[in-house]
């Protein structure tokens, strides 16, 4: 079974009250996968970021902001936050799965 991962980002103009809204299903191969609701402060950053997938490097310096991050409970894995609201109130959402809709490669409708 593939991870078929869909979110919807909703801004504070879109919707009735001026409420930011991000929600998320992950349709994961055991049927549930337990999350977490998590809150990082701002801090500076003076360090390399190393990806555990992919091996890719990236310098991080200079301040940075806060955010809030859903993410697995578990950590087995990594930990992965797949969606979070940051300081500057910009919302979004990682690790979904447009691959697994042959539209997304054909252009099909």
């Amino acid at each position: 079974m593939r991870d078929n991962c869909t979110a919807m980002l909703v801004g504070k103009k879109a919707s009735l009250d001026g409420s930011t809204i991000v929600a998320r299903d992950e349709d994961y191969d055991q049927g549930f996968n337990e999350k977490r609701f998590a809150y990082y402060p701002a801090k500076n950053y003076d360090e390399l970021f190393v990806s555990k997938g992919t091996g890719v490097e990236i310098p991080l310096k200079g301040e940075g902001c806060g955010f809030t991050a859903v993410r697995d409970a578990v950590e087995d894995y990594g930990r992965f936050d797949e969606q979070g609201i940051n300081s500057y109130n910009v919302a979004m959402s990682s690790t979904e799965s447009e691959a697994s809709n042959r539209r997304v490669f054909d252009g099909s409708q």
